[in-house]
């Protein structure tokens, strides 16, 4: 916990030169005082309002109210858990209480984190280079006479040095025995950092006008294609994995070096970026994830290379749905070869594989993947039966390139397997379903209808699914919806329709079916699990139902993934 008090210090004290050279007129931008080659950068407009909404939101309320370490302790949870979510409560109450650092946060925060220098220390974790490349810029939200007055009570009678540099004067705060924050006061911007040089290059750019990450290129575009964001991130991954190589060779921590490891080797991504802003009751998200083809492996290449289309299972959607998922993506072919790359073709793995797959479907891999489309989906609504297991009712579907093939297909693996099968018929579309139950509530059912492969775990979600396009019961058809759709009717490589609200209200049902099945197994651990249920997951359950829905899409363009998501938010 050094490290989160140490940067919260931080923070709290980097507007202590908020009064000095207030002669500016321009007003200067977060941009201006970073490099081209800045590996992140974060930022939040408005932070103290956001705060404040969130505070007062269902789920900031249900936080407030939960008494965690009573809970977990009641529940017998191990006590460095406990202390651990002690430390975190601590932190969180600190900032939230603290006026500093709601000034702080006030009109505009940007946090940056730069590439290594000539001058960089070697780190033996990632806490330290952090501690030595960051930058903070803030455009405060408070006075400047009470500036003074906020400093006072962190420095505690240490001697504050000011130390002329150009232009500009440093002021160098100490915040414990060993650590001293440098800020500067630049045309409405306090900038900080816990390693001076830092802060002076971040000048010298700004004097220069030439090199700086707002005329970057990328990240122009990045800002444009964001525009109007409250909260914005963007990461060079490329000039990540650079930085990650080199401290791998020092970081000594084998979690550390884990993660390290992990960066380095993710090629192909050579940009992230993300921007959110609110908009009344409605949430909007986008992912910007740039691609770098040519440094990919030729398989993630081909099943990154999908091009967006028309998803036409939209219709079979019903308004009532629970989840909805659909993609394009679905590429065997590449997975396959991958896999036999992997095990090595001739490998007694893929020859056993490759024979019992054979032997089951009556033909062999590549044929079946011939067989199989791209597109595949799942649905999930409400059982409208009563059952001892709370389970909604489910269905997968897959596109076939060859129906006749692919029902064939299905046909000889029923038989190799001898399941015993009903035909049926609905609206003169024939189905086939297996018998465990007698009940429609659970009846897992297959049909080939209009060229997707369907399995449902009943017979009414099959029919569900056949009558949606028949009956003007679509979910696209609902206003409800069209209010949410961030464009699930254009090109898309995948969509994804969420009802939160409801969905956690099932598994709710399904947590309490679990207590009682444990309460009959082990009385003592159901105990634990009911403190847990009663004062925990179901307050949190309902906390976060005030997401009510939310509708994302996928699609990928000028080798650039785009995710756009839309959240309904209820009070």
């Amino acid at each position: 916990m050094k490290v989160v008090s140490t940067l919260f210090f931080f923070a709290t004290f980097l507007l202590g030169l908020y009064s000095l050279n207030q002669d500016s007129i321009h007003e200067a931008q977060p941009a201006m005082f970073l490099p081209a080659d800045t590996l992140v950068y974060l930022e939040q407009k408005n932070g103290v309002e956001s705060f404040a909404r969130f505070q007062n939101s269902r789920l900031g309320r249900i936080l407030s109210s939960i008494d965690f370490p009573t809970v977990l302790f009641e529940a017998e949870v191990q006590s460095s858990d406990i202390e651990l979510v002690k430390k975190v409560l601590d932190v969180s109450a600190r900032v939230r209480d603290d006026d500093l650092f709601q000034a702080i946060l006030g009109k505009r925060l940007t946090l940056a984190l730069i590439g290594r220098r000539d001058w960089s220390p070697n780190s033996t974790n990632i806490a330290n280079y952090l501690k030595s490349h960051l930058l903070l810029i803030s455009r405060p939200g408070i006075k400047p006479e009470n500036f003074d007055r906020l400093v006072s009570k962190y420095i505690d009678g240490k001697k504050i040095s000011l130390v002329p540099y150009g232009r500009y004067t440093i002021k160098r705060i100490p915040i414990t025995t060993d650590e001293t924050v440098a800020t500067t006061y630049v045309n409405g911007l306090i900038l900080a950092s816990l390693e001076e040089r830092v802060l002076r290059e971040s000048l010298d750019l700004y004097d220069k006008k030439q090199g700086t990450l707002k005329t970057n290129p990328s990240f122009i575009n990045i800002t444009r294609e964001m525009e109007g964001a409250g909260q914005f991130f963007y990461c060079s991954v490329k000039a990540l994995q650079e930085v990650a190589e080199t401290l791998i060779e020092t970081v000594t921590n084998p979690t550390e070096l884990l993660a390290l490891h992990e960066i380095s080797l993710l090629k192909g991504v050579n940009r992230f970026s993300y921007g959110g802003i609110r908009q009344k009751k409605i949430l909007k998200n986008r992912f910007i994830i740039g691609l770098q083809p040519e440094a990919m492996g030729k398989r993630i290449r081909e099943m990154v290379a999908t091009s967006p289309s028309i998803n036409d299972s939209l219709p079979y959607a019903a308004r009532d749905v629970l989840l909805y998922y659909w993609s394009n993506s679905l590429e065997l072919q590449p997975l396959w070869e991958m896999y036999k790359e992997r095990a090595g073709a001739q490998s007694d793995e893929v020859l056993s594989l490759q024979h019992d797959i054979s032997g089951l479907f009556g033909y062999e891999v590549n044929e079946l993947i011939d067989m199989i489309g791209s597109d595949i989906g799942v649905m999930v609504r409400e059982n409208e039966e009563e059952l001892f297991v709370p389970i909604p009712d489910l269905a997968l579907f897959v596109k076939l390139d060859d129906t006749e093939k692919g029902a064939d297909a299905l046909q000889k693996a029923v038989k190799h397997l001898d399941i015993k099968l009903k035909k049926g018929r609905y609206k003169n579309i024939e189905y086939f379903s297996w018998g465990l139950d007698p009940k429609e509530s659970l009846q897992p059912v297959y049909t080939i209808h209009r060229k997707y492969l369907i399995f449902a775990n009943t017979l009414n979600m099959l029919k569900t699914i056949i009558d949606t396009p028949l009956n003007n019961t679509r979910l696209i058809g609902t206003k409800g919806f069209r209010e949410l759709d961030p464009g699930f009717q254009t090109l898309n490589n995948s969509v994804c329709y969420v009802d939160q609200a409801r969905l956690l209200r099932r598994l709710q049902e399904m947590v309490g079916w679990v207590g009682t099945m444990l309460a009959i197994q082990d009385q003592k651990a159901a105990e634990k699990s009911k403190i847990l249920i009663d004062n925990l997951i179901d307050p949190l359950f309902w906390g976060l139902s005030m997401y009510e829905k939310s509708a994302i899409r996928t699609y990928v363009r000028d080798e650039r993934i785009y995710i756009e998501s839309q959240t309904k938010l209820s009070n």
